[in-house]
Formats: structure tokens, C-alpha cells, sequence
């Protein structure tokens, strides 16, 4: 999560450190030329040698920065996806590499292509890939992947989700009843969810409780209203999001 909080200013930095590289890159060059053109020979060779490398290696490290901000940029579609697969290509530290992995499965979740995005996510060790791998395993129908990933960084309701795709509600219910340990973090779509688990398991009195809750605190909340309505509301959701990412 470091990235999360730093990024920006890691960014500005290596934007920095790159451009000075790059002009003192251009003032060697150009005093070796001007020394060989005078004298045929370069003054404070090893100097000017060691000097020419740093700035040299400054600017290779720069490079995956360059591409991504030339990513975000960019109007165009294809151009953005070209920029996002040269800052992977360019990236040498595994950490700056992890990064933009993720964020060119940003840009395939962003498109809805699935697929590519999976396979992009799992590429990557940065930590917010999981969030959205959590959500495409789930989306996909890969329920163990979904649940192993949700519950590795703690999204118990998406994965109790995947459970009742499964048709596993005591799963389901454990999943769920994790982030009930919590109630200062709950919201209404913990309780409309497990409400819609206690209903498929035929516990028709807490799921009553559970859905009076949800509607208590997300009032005009249209989609509490479906997953009270609706018998089979996740299925029909998920069999919707599988058409749009294109699974």
C-alpha cells in the first residue's frame, strides 16, 4: 500500500531526478564534443564517463514514469494500451514492475475486458491488484480464487458472495458474520447480504431482521430493495457482470 500513499510524490521525484539527469546528460555530451572538436581530447574523462552513466541509468529507471504518465494522458484508446505495456516492458526494479501491472489491469478492468485483466493482476505483487482480482475471480465464476482473494485482504461480504454463487450458505454466513465482528465497520449491504443468505437457508426470521436493518439505514436505497425482493438478486447480478467484462 506504500505506493497508495506515496506514489505521487515518488512519481514527481523520479520526474525530477530524471529531467536533471537528462540536461546534465545533454551538457556532458556536449562539452566532450566541444573538448574533442578543441583539443582531441576529453577533459576529466573519468569524471565526465562516470557522470554520463549515472544519468544514463537515471533516466532507464525514469523510463516506466514517463510511459505511464504518457498513458494517462493520451486520448487515445489503443495508444493508451501500447504506453501501459511500455512501462511494464521498461520497468527493471520487480517493485516499479508490480505497479504498472497494476496499472494496466486497471485500464483492461476500466474496458471490461476480463480476461486480460486476470491475467494482467496476476502478474502483479502490488497489493491493490487483489482488490480487483477479489471482485474479477468473483465475476468470472472462479468462486475459490474469488474467496481465497477476497478473504486475504479482508472483503468478508464479497466473499461470503462467491459462497452463495456456490450454493454454499454456511460458508457463506461465516464469511459474512467475520465482518460482523467489526460493527463499527458495517453498512447496509452487510446486513441486506446476510439477510439474502439467512433466506436461502430458510431462517426466515433473521433474515427479516438483517433486511429491516439494511432499510433502516440505507432508506431509499433501491438496490436493498431488489436483494429483499428478489430470490435469486447475486445470481442474476453476477450472470450480467460475466456478459459485460466479456467472460
Amino acid at each position: 500500500m506504500a505506493f497508495d500513499k506515496y506514489g505521487l510524490i515518488f512519481l514527481l521525484f523520479t520526474y525530477a531526478v530524471s529531467l536533471m539527469a537528462f540536461v546534465l546528460f545533454l551538457y556532458i555530451s556536449v562539452k566532450c564534443i566541444i573538448d574533442l572538436i578543441k583539443k582531441r581530447e576529453i577533459n576529466q574523462k573519468f569524471i565526465k564517463s562516470a557522470l554520463l552513466f549515472i544519468c544514463f541509468v537515471c533516466m532507464i529507471l525514469a523510463a516506466p514514469w514517463w510511459f505511464l504518465s504518457a498513458a494517462f494522458n493520451t486520448k487515445s484508446v489503443k495508444n493508451a494500451e501500447l504506453l501501459h505495456k511500455l512501462s511494464v516492458k521498461s520497468s527493471i526494479l520487480p517493485s516499479v514492475r508490480s505497479y504498472m501491472y497494476n496499472n494496466l489491469g486497471d485500464y483492461y478492468y476500466a474496458n471490461y475486458e476480463g480476461e486480460k485483466a486476470v491475467s494482467v493482476f496476476e502478474k502483479s505483487k502490488f497489493l491493490d491488484s487483489l482488490y480487483l482480482l477479489c471482485s474479477l475471480y468473483t465475476i468470472k465464476g472462479d468462486y475459490a480464487k474469488g474467496a481465497e482473494t477476497c478473504n486475504a485482504v479482508g472483503m468478508h461480504q464479497a466473499e461470503s458472495v462467491n459462497y452463495i454463487l456456490n450454493k454454499d450458505y454456511k460458508k457463506a454466513l461465516e464469511a459474512i458474520n467475520l465482518k460482523f465482528e467489526k460493527p463499527e465497520n458495517l453498512n447496509c449491504m452487510d446486513y441486506a447480504t446476510r439477510g439474502y443468505i439467512y433466506k436461502k437457508s430458510g431462517k426466515n426470521s433473521e433474515s427479516k431482521k438483517d433486511f429491516d436493518k439494511a432499510s433502516k439505514m440505507c432508506k431509499n436505497a433501491e438496490r436493498i430493495k431488489k436483494i429483499v425482493s428478489d430470490d435469486n438478486y447475486f445470481e442474476n447480478l453476477y450472470t450480467e457482470k460475466k456478459i459485460k467484462y466479456n467472460f
